[in-house]
């Protein structure tokens, strides 16, 4: 597997497992800031264009940068491989 397809496997199994913390019935689930009562639960989402995970809300427009960090990967880590990549990542 190339270097580069393997990132994005990382980032991908990370969608999965934040799809699984949303389902675990002993975990807070991660909500919509715009309606948390109504509205389904937030869905990880992969932005190709930064290469980073957003959740978005299902019912509306919202969109959440800031996913927990017990549920992210390590942000230096992933920056020093798309470096290697020559892709310039903020974190």
């Amino acid at each position: 597997m190339k270097f580069k397809e393997s990132v994005l496997y990382e980032l991908l199994k990370k969608c999965k497992e934040i799809n699984g913390h949303q389902k675990n019935p002993y975990a807070h689930p991660l909500t919509c800031g715009n309606n948390s009562q109504d509205h389904a639960l937030l869905v990880p989402m992969l932005n190709t264009q930064n290469f980073e995970i957003v959740l978005i809300c299902p019912d509306c427009d919202y969109k959440q940068t800031n996913v927990p960090r017990h549920l992210m990967p390590d942000r230096e880590e992933c920056r020093k491989g798309f470096e290697k990549l020559g892709i310039p990542i903020k974190v």
